[in-house]
């Protein structure tokens, strides 16, 4: 597959951890996740110059709360070289909030949801695990909502609202993260191109959408603002992509 655009050349010091859950044992489905999933890893190689060996890739039935607890603690520490590795993380398939919204958690394909401290990783463990491993910076893309619904609209627990708001977490300043909606908006899908919208237009974007002054570079606040514009016209307001960390990092250069 070849990709337009501005590409990184090829650097050891990279690597990508990308999990993708459309099905679920359990849960319903999230639309066009692990096809995301799959897509970014092509992104990974190509646009970010990562190589294979470096990049985990975890769909549906491989990414159990097991084996992303595997790849978080056993595989990240032999992929990264404190301070001196860049990390990207992609994550689409289910979040959910607990009752009170003060924390988030990431549904592995075993999770039971309405046992999330038992069955689930919360966002803040996710964080921390990495963290551990001492990337020199690490940028994640998270294509999922904490609203408690799926891709296609459905309530994932009938008896919760789908209105928690939940407590944002304070991330490094070697962070950036980009999610795909506000935490209470539903994170949905392009049916006619089979992707989540949010990653439909981070592709885009890598592409060379993003690049706003055409100087061959891509910046934090330049895909922030293509992913928003473009998912706010195509969601009708109803999804705003949300960025934490410092906008004039670059993405890809």
């Amino acid at each position: 597959m070849t990709l337009l655009g501005p590409k990184q050349k090829p650097s050891r010091d990279r690597a990508a951890l990308i999990i993708g859950l459309e099905k679920y044992a359990s849960a319903p489905s999230a639309d066009f996740a692990s096809r995301d999933a799959q897509m970014f890893a092509d992104y990974a190689r190509e646009k970010l110059g990562i190589a294979d060996n470096n990049i985990k890739i975890l769909t549906d039935t491989e990414a159990s709360e097991t084996a992303i607890l595997r790849a978080l603690k056993v595989w990240l520490p032999k992929a990264i070289k404190p301070e001196e590795t860049d990390l990207y993380v992609f994550y689409a398939g289910h979040g959910m909030p607990t009752a009170d919204g003060s924390s988030a958690y990431l549904v592995p394909y075993d999770g039971d949801i309405q046992l999330l401290e038992d069955t689930a990783i919360s966002r803040k463990r996710f964080f921390d695990e990495i963290s551990a491993t001492k990337p020199r910076s690490a940028t994640f893309f998270f294509d999922n909502c904490y609203s408690g619904a799926t891709r296609s609209e459905q309530q994932l627990l009938a008896a919760r609202p789908l209105t928690i708001k939940v407590e944002e977490t304070d991330v490094p300043d070697n962070y950036l993260v980009f999610a795909a909606g506000e935490t209470d908006q539903i994170a949905g899908v392009e049916p006619e191109v089979k992707h989540g919208r949010f990653s439909y237009f981070v592709f885009k974007g890598l592409e060379g959408e993003a690049d706003a002054n055409s100087d061959g570079k891509i910046s934090a606040g330049e895909l922030h603002s293509f992913v928003r514009e473009s998912v706010g016209r195509f969601s009708a307001g109803a999804q705003t992509p949300t960025m934490l960390g410092d906008a004039g990092r670059w993405v890809l250069r």
